[in-house]
């Protein structure tokens, strides 16, 4: 019990000092570049003929999902003027397609249509009195254009649950994201100290008839191993569903029969598996799962009679828990 302590501990240090990442990248800019006036000059303004190409062009924009829809139009429209090399954009269209699965926006993209517009044949108007009069007579306000480029939040890869649950359960798992960021490889290993079960074998060797034996083990231990996948339900809270292959071991087995003794029993199969994880701070959560081994294959150590072969015809176990329910705690770092 003082080494799960020790583990736990341990965890929630590295938890606590998990290395925490955000890039940000933005752009701010304002449309008047020249404010003469702030210096205590008045100058001539500058007027511009625009070069407008008669065919649309387009591009398409595949945008961060932690961006503001509004910040998300103005990055692609920074994108049409870098990649046609233009100024201004004559009759924009934006076409925002938006794709979630189960209620979570996976994908943003925005296609932007219009014609490329450039400034040509700069120039200051002669009448200095009549240009300014018609300056300030115009709607111009200036207004700044800020806006975020991208944000980039450091995703822990690395997780492990601490669980506790009936039967005396113990249970440590350690999973780690893979490179598709979707699913999460698990390694999972749970003992039972006060298992309890019984068992019921039919064995005979080659040449007689089958004798029905008992025996029962107070401890087990399970092995897993596969995948897993998270879905945010709501702020703080998420699903998980897992889905692997299993190895159930059962310990202090004594199963005494004329043709031998059996000393230890293993199952093999597979596992599904849920879990509902509450995020309380930071790198940690409060758990709360559950699993369910579907075991199809045996195995035993046998120690059979010289002169005799032990073999099993049937096997059925009592006590042992179709479901298994555990709570406790998750880092992930």
């Amino acid at each position: 019990m003082k080494k799960i302590y020790f583990f736990a501990l341990l965890g929630l240090v590295a938890s606590s000092c998990a290395t925490s990442k955000l890039t940000t990248k933005s752009t701010n800019a304002k449309k008047h570049e020249i404010e003469a006036s702030y210096n205590g000059m008045v100058s001539k303004p500058l007027l511009a003929d625009l070069s407008i190409e008669n065919k649309r062009k387009e591009v398409t924009y595949e945008g961060m999902l932690n961006l503001p829809m509004a910040d998300l139009k103005l990055n692609a429209k920074q994108l049409f003027l870098e990649t046609h090399s233009c100024d201004y954009i004559v009759d924009p269209i934006y076409s925002t397609t938006v794709v979630k699965e189960n209620l979570k926006t996976k994908e943003v993209t925005i296609k932007l249509t219009g014609l490329p517009a450039k400034y040509s044949n700069i120039y200051q108007v002669d009448s200095l009195p009549k240009s300014i009069g018609q300056f300030y007579a115009l709607d111009k306000p200036i207004e700044r254009v800020d806006y975020l480029n991208s944000v980039e939040e450091f995703t822990p890869r690395i997780g492990t649950d601490l669980t506790f649950g009936s039967k005396g359960l113990i249970g440590l798992q350690l999973d780690y994201l893979l490179k598709n960021e979707k699913l999460r490889g698990y390694i999972s290993y749970e003992y039972f100290n006060k298992m309890n079960s019984s068992f019921d074998l039919e064995v005979s060797d080659t040449s007689s008839v089958g004798t029905q034996v008992t025996g029962n083990s107070s401890s087990s231990h399970t092995f897993s191993l596969g995948v897993m996948k998270e879905y945010q339900l709501i702020n703080r809270v998420k699903l998980r569903g897992q889905a692997g292959l299993n190895c159930s071991l059962f310990d202090d087995v004594n199963i005494n029969s004329p043709y031998g003794e059996i000393n230890a029993i293993s199952r093999l199969g597979i596992r599904l598996g849920a879990a509902i994880d509450i995020k309380l701070y930071r790198g940690i959560s409060f758990l709360v799962k559950g699993h369910s081994n579907v075991n199809f294959l045996s195995i035993y150590a046998k120690d059979p009679n010289p002169n005799t072969t032990l073999k099993v015809k049937k096997f059925d176990s009592n006590g042992v828990p179709v479901f298994n329910l555990g709570f406790g705690l998750r880092f992930v770092f």
